[in-house]
C-alpha cells in the first residue's frame, strides 16, 4: 500500500487560508507506449470465432517434364499446398472501481480531481504497460524478468528466451508458433517463415551499420522493392546512441541555419523509422548474456494483431456491486494474440549495446 501523507495547520490558518493545489495527477510510473499503438494501429477485428486458423502456402503443387518428342508423359506426382497453423485467443480484463462514498467526497464545490477519471486513466495505462512488455519481452518470467502472469496466452516477438516467440535469434530458427514448428521449413526452402538477424557482438561501432543495411539486402530479396511505411523499428537507447555516434563524423551542415547535432536525429534507416523502447528483452534467461538491441516489424504484412471487436481495451458499462456501499464497477478487456503471418518480414538485432 503506498503510504499517507500529513500536513499540521493551526486552527486559523486552517480557518482562513485554503490549500493551493495543482489541478492535475501526474502519473509517476508510466511512459509513452509506442509498441501498443502501432499494434491498435494494425489490428483485424472478429466477431466470434473459437480459435485463429492462419494459412501458409508451404508446399509446390507439381513438378515440371522435359519435353523432346512430345510423347512424353508429364509428371502427374501432385500434391496438396497450404498448411495451416492455429492459435487461441488471449484474453485479460482489469477492473475499475468507485465507491458512493468516494463520489460523494469528489463531488460539488469540494471537487478538486475527477477521481473516477483519475483511476480510468490510471488502468488504462496500466494495461498499455503491461501489453507492450508482453509484446517486447513476452508474457512468462525469465532469467530476472518477473513476466506478466495474467498475459500468459498471449504472444510475443521475444522468441529469444521463449521457444514460441515470433522472432529469433537465428536466420534459421525452430520455434513453433501457431502450433507449427519451423524446424520443419528451414530457411534454405522457406524463407519467409524466418526473421533476419545480425549479432553485433557487443561491437557497435564495428557491426550495427553493417547489420542494418544486411536487413535491407535480405529483406529485398525475399520481398522485393521495400514500403518502409509498413515497418517501424523499436530500439534500445544504446543502440540509437551508437547510431548517431557512427553517423556524426559524416554529417554536414550546409544551409538550415542552426548548428544543432539533435536535429539531425539517427532514428531512421531505409526510411524506416527508429522508435526507442525502454524495454526489449535484456534480462531473460538468454538475453541476459545476449540481448536484444532492436526490432525491425512489417505491421501490415508481417505480423499483425488480431482482436474481436469491443473487445480492444473497450470498457463495460459500470454495474453495482451487490453487497457494498454503493460500489459501481467497469472492466477494461482485451481480447486477442499476435499473429506471425510471414515473419521473415521482420528483424532481430542482438547486442548493438557497447560501442
Amino acid at each position: 500500500m503506498p503510504g499517507t501523507t500529513s500536513f499540521t495547520y493551526s486552527n486559523e490558518q486552517l480557518s482562513v487560508n485554503l490549500a493551493n493545489q495543482v489541478k492535475e495527477a501526474r502519473s509517476m510510473r508510466d511512459r509513452k507506449y509506442p509498441v501498443v499503438a502501432d499494434v491498435m494501429a494494425n489490428t483485424d477485428k472478429e466477431t466470434g470465432g473459437e480459435r485463429i486458423i492462419v494459412r501458409w502456402e508451404t508446399d509446390d503443387h507439381s513438378e515440371p517434364t522435359r519435353v523432346q518428342t512430345g510423347y512424353e508423359q508429364w509428371n502427374d506426382a501432385i500434391q496438396t499446398t497450404l498448411t495451416p497453423g492455429h492459435e487461441s485467443w488471449g484474453i485479460v480484463v482489469q477492473p475499475v472501481m468507485i465507491s458512493e462514498v468516494d463520489e460523494q467526497k469528489n463531488s460539488g464545490p469540494a471537487k478538486v480531481l475527477d477521481l473516477l477519471k483519475i483511476r480510468v486513466a490510471n488502468v488504462e495505462r496500466h494495461q498499455h504497460r503491461n501489453f507492450q512488455d508482453v509484446i517486447l519481452r513476452g508474457p512468462a518470467a525469465s532469467g530476472t524478468y518477473n513476466g506478466i502472469a495474467a498475459f500468459v496466452d498471449f504472444n510475443s516477438l521475444n522468441g529469444v528466451d521463449s521457444t514460441t516467440g515470433l522472432l529469433e535469434a537465428s536466420t534459421s530458427g525452430t520455434n513453433m508458433i501457431h502450433g507449427v514448428s519451423k524446424a520443419s521449413f528451414p530457411a534454405t526452402s522457406h524463407p519467409q517463415f524466418h526473421n533476419e538477424y545480425a549479432d553485433c557482438a557487443g561491437a557497435a561501432g564495428t557491426n550495427l551499420l553493417n547489420a542494418l543495411y544486411g536487413f535491407i539486402v535480405n529483406l529485398m530479396i525475399k520481398d522485393g522493392e521495400m514500403s518502409p511505411s509498413e515497418y517501424i523499428g523499436y530500439f534500445s537507447p544504446n543502440a540509437l546512441k551508437w547510431l548517431k555516434r557512427i553517423l556524426r563524423a559524416q554529417e554536414q551542415y550546409v544551409s538550415d541555419g542552426e548548428m544543432d547535432d539533435g536535429k539531425r536525429t539517427a532514428m531512421v534507416y531505409h526510411g524506416i523509422k527508429l522508435k526507442p523502447v525502454h524495454n526489449l528483452p535484456q534480462s531473460g534467461a538468454n538475453t541476459t548474456a545476449n540481448p536484444v538491441s532492436g526490432y525491425i516489424v512489417n505491421w501490415k504484412r508481417g505480423i499483425r494483431f488480431r482482436a474481436q471487436n469491443k473487445w480492444i481495451f473497450n470498457w463495460t458499462k459500470f454495474i453495482d456491486i451487490p453487497g457494498t456501499i454503493g460500489v459501481r464497477a467497469s472492466i477494461n478487456r482485451l481480447w486477442g494474440n499476435l499473429i506471425g503471418h510471414q515473419v521473415g518480414l521482420c528483424a532481430l538485432l542482438a547486442d548493438a549495446e557497447s560501442y
